[in-house]
């Protein structure tokens, strides 16, 4: 049975000659973007927690090198030119304070790594001299699991730096661009009568 490769074009709408993909979601108010349980000022204001997931994993689906344009569509009775302004300008802080926070853990990555690299040095130099003064016929077998335990602490740190550098930042670095581009998206907010049930 042959599976066919994701398709992002197949899922969004897409512009080809501006390589724009454009995400709709349908709301009926302006509030529905906002976390129900936070009262502070809209421009300070969370998004709504499913919102969020819904709009990391568009961007997730959808090539980095592409921009996106978010569509959300509200009855046109609605419509409030100031609220949607409001809206645009929470939705663009909150991206770009949640990008600020990955900027600065990505920081403490970094610097975890420096760390995790020179301990690990540390101990693995440790290891060798111990093991070089150690008399070769030491009647003491515990003093030989120093430098042993030395080793096993270095390799566990080394090892910590490579899962760091390979798996962790290349992750970290993904949502970066991605939180990025949620922050610099373009929105468009669509009024529409709503079809009779």
């Amino acid at each position: 049975m042959a599976y066919d490769i994701f398709d992002p074009k197949k899922i969004y709408r897409y512009n080809r000659k501006k390589d724009t993909y454009y995400v709709d979601i349908a709301l009926d108010y302006y509030k529905d973007i906002y976390d129900e349980w936070d009262f502070s000022p809209v421009r300070n204001r969370d998004l709504d927690k499913e919102l969020i997931e819904y709009l990391e994993e568009c961007s997730h689906e959808i090539p980095l090198k592409a921009k996106i344009e978010i569509y959300f569509h509200l009855p046109e009775k609605l419509q409030d030119e100031e609220k949607e302004r409001e809206s645009i300008q929470g939705f663009r802080h909150f991206f770009k304070y949640s990008y600020t926070k990955l900027v600065f853990q990505r920081r403490r990555f970094l610097w975890s790594t420096v760390m995790y690299a020179a301990f690990g040095l540390c101990l693995l130099v440790g290891g060798f001299l111990i093991q070089d003064r150690l008399p070769e016929t030491t009647s003491l077998r515990i003093l030989s699991l120093i430098p042993e335990g030395l080793y096993i602490g270095a390799w566990v740190l080394i090892w910590e730096v490579f899962s760091i550098i390979f798996f962790e930042y290349r992750n970290h670095r993904r949502s970066l661009l991605e939180r990025k581009r949620l922050a610099s998206a373009r929105i468009v907010y669509i009024y529409e009568e709503k079809p009779v049930p």
